[in-house]
Parts: C-alpha cells; sequence; structure tokens
C-alpha cells in the first residue's frame, strides 16, 4: 500500500471527535469548526482515496499501441551489435501501477523493446499472469519476473528471481536486509540493481536522508551488479551523470537505463538498456546481466510519449475529486511518512482556517 493511502486511511480516525462535537453541539464556535475540519477531512481523504485507488484515468486497450503513430522504435545505436531493448524496471496494477501486466507488454512493444522485467513493488502476485503471458507473446518479447523491495537503505530491483521469501526480511535491520537481499538474489542466479539515485538522494528536501541511503560505492561493495542510469519517472534528473560515470570507473557493475512507469502517458521516453545475446532466451539475457555486458541508448530531454488514449468514463465522474487528491498527494515527497513538503501543508491549512473565517463572517452578516 501506497505511503500516501496510509496516511488518508490515517486520517479518518481523526474525523470521530468532530463528528461527536458537532452532534452534541455544546461548544459553539470550536463546535462548528471542528465540524467544518471534519468535512474538510472527508473531502480531502476521499479525494486521495479516488487519486490512489479509484478508477482509472484512461480506458486502455491494446490496440492502442498497435497503429504506427503509436509507437517509437528507438534510433542511434548500432542494431548489428546489439539485438535486445530491454527494460528493468516496470510497475502494473499489482501494486501502484496503472496497466495490466498485458497493457504493459503492449506499452513496451510500442515503446520499442523487445525484453522487460515486471517488478512491482515487494510483491509477487503478479507471478501467474507473467508466467501466462509470456507464453502468449513469446514471439514478439520476453516477459521477466522481477520485484522492486523497499528498504531504508534504497529501493533494490531483484531480477530473474523464482520465489521470494518476503517475511525473512522483516526482522532485519537495514544494513542486515539489503545484504540478505543481494546474498538471496545471488543463490538463485538472479541480479540485483540499485534504483534512481536522483529520484532517492537527489533535490532541496532528498527522500532519504543524507546518510541513510546506499552510497554508489557501498552498493558496489556490497555485490550489487547493476546500477540505474537514466529513470524516466525520475523528478530530480532523468539521466544520472554520476551514476553513468560510476559506471564506467568501476566495470563490476554494470549501468541500465529504465522506464520506471506507473502511468504510461506521464513520462518523457528518455533511456533504453542494450544488449547482444545469441540466442533470445531469458537464460541468455539473464546471462549478460550477470557477466555486466550492458549499454545504455539516452536521448537527453527525452521524446514525447506518442500513444493516445480515450479517457475512462468512471473516471470523468470522480475528476475534480481525484485531481484534488493528486494536488495533495504532491505534498508528499515520498519516501518516509513524514517526508512533507512542511511549507505547503501550512500554506493548506491556512488557506482552510481563512475558508472557515470567511464562511463563519457572512453568517454573522445574515
Amino acid at each position: 500500500m501506497k505511503t500516501e493511502l496510509k496516511i488518508a486511511i490515517v486520517f479518518w480516525p481523526l474525523i470521530v471527535p468532530a463528528v461527536l462535537i458537532n452532534w452534541l453541539d455544546w461548544l459553539g464556535l470550536v463546535g462548528r469548526f471542528m465540524s467544518y475540519c471534519m468535512t474538510a477531512g472527508i473531502i480531502i481523504s476521499t479525494s486521495i482515496a479516488i487519486a490512489l485507488a479509484g478508477p482509472r484515468k484512461y480506458k486502455f486497450k491494446i490496440s492502442d499501441w498497435f497503429g504506427p503513430s503509436s509507437q517509437y522504435h528507438p534510433a542511434g545505436y548500432d542494431k548489428s551489435k546489439y539485438n535486445v531493448v530491454l527494460d528493468t524496471h516496470f510497475h502494473t496494477r499489482y501494486s501502484d501501477g496503472a496497466m495490466t501486466v498485458e497493457e504493459g507488454i503492449a506499452w513496451h512493444i510500442a515503446m520499442g523493446f523487445n525484453a522487460f522485467f515486471v517488478t512491482d513493488h515487494d510483491t509477487l502476485a503478479n507471478a501467474d499472469d507473467i508466467r501466462r503471458l509470456k507464453e502468449k507473446y513469446k514471439d514478439k518479447i520476453l516477459v521477466m519476473q522481477g520485484v522492486e523491495i523497499s528498504t531504508k537503505r534504497g529501493d533494490v530491483n531483484v531480477l530473474g528471481l523464482h520465489e521470494w521469501d518476503f517475511d525473512k526480511l522483516k526482522s532485519l535491520d537495514a544494513d542486515e536486509k539489503v545484504q540478505c537481499i543481494v546474498e538471496e538474489a545471488h543463490k538463485q542466479h538472479a541480479v540485483v540493481s540499485i534504483n534512481h539515485f536522483p529520484w532517492s538522494t537527489g533535490g532541496t528536501k532528498p527522500r532519504w536522508k543524507p546518510g541513510t541511503h546506499l552510497t554508489r560505492e557501498k552498493a558496489l561493495q556490497l555485490g550489487f551488479d547493476l546500477m540505474e542510469v537514466s529513470n524516466w519517472d525520475d523528478d530530480i534528473a532523468t539521466i544520472d551523470d554520476v551514476s553513468i560515470e560510476f559506471c564506467k570507473q568501476h566495470p563490476d557493475i554494470a549501468p541500465v537505463a529504465v522506464t520506471d512507469v506507473h502511468q504510461p502517458d506521464k513520462d518523457r521516453l528518455c533511456g533504453w538498456t542494450l544488449l547482444h545475446v545469441d540466442e533470445f532466451t531469458e537464460e541468455a539475457v539473464m546471462a549478460e546481466l550477470r557477466a555486466k555486458r550492458t549499454d545504455v541508448l539516452l536521448v537527453p530531454g527525452g521524446v514525447a510519449y506518442p500513444t493516445k488514449h480515450k479517457e475512462n468514463p468512471a473516471y470523468t465522474v470522480v475528476k475534480p475529486l481525484a485531481q484534488l487528491g493528486t494536488t495533495f498527494i504532491s505534498l508528499h515527497q515520498g519516501g518516509a511518512i513524514g517526508n512533507l513538503d512542511k511549507k505547503g501543508v501550512v500554506m493548506w491549512f491556512i488557506y482552510l482556517v481563512l475558508l472557515f473565517v470567511i464562511i463563519e463572517g457572512l453568517a454573522m452578516l445574515r
């Protein structure tokens, strides 16, 4: 469950005292203010819940991605040298993505990929879909199992795993957890990537407090195989020049360009991972990743998403609340639950109080 949805759920018990005070009506102005807070709380928490778990903005159809004008095929790389165009980071509706696994397959084909990993947050609930659709689309694209695991040292992807014991990690401290993830992945001949350094550690208010996130050097020391050097969903820097240079200087960790796409139309297209395999199989792709033989194709500034989708009629009904919810969600900077835009929260509180004062003032004039 996303942190923002937890915030919305936690907010609801705070409404109960307001309901009681309003019902008893014994505190006058204070009671009316609490009633006002109750109403505002219902609207805010409902809007957040709708934005996160309500109807999808678009009614995606597989056919949306079929037409040539709906697709983008990356150019500018040596196609005689590379025959795999790979994405190692992608989310579906099994976590916080907007697309199903099958829609994600169509989307990847349209965006120029012929191989990708599904890496939903902290779950393998997508495994049955991946196995079924892997066979269905085997002549068009390689669909492979992965997972993104959240830790207090950063977000990491495990790619090419077969199973995962999430309970085993719960009793470990932050450093032990990261070490265990790497060891368990390598036991399964899977590979591990450290994700989106700019998103996690950049900006004026880093999502991980300084000193808590893995450094690039520490990730290398722990045995990470891959490092994201481009991430379409990164709102700090879609291309990470520091990580690119680090991988050039340290051949024991390989660069990957990823999409990390949640909502397909949100991000510009800016990076693809390139490999060469003699046989177009999952085993061959995994062998190249374990050998750290990757290259990346980067497009500074990115390319506009080419596909058009029809808006979901169900979303149209709740659109005002969904947009309001998106505004409040944006106040959460990501990472820890307390990582809020405090100035933004304070200003919203001031606006709400001023609105109450205006309402009370108008009532007194009547």
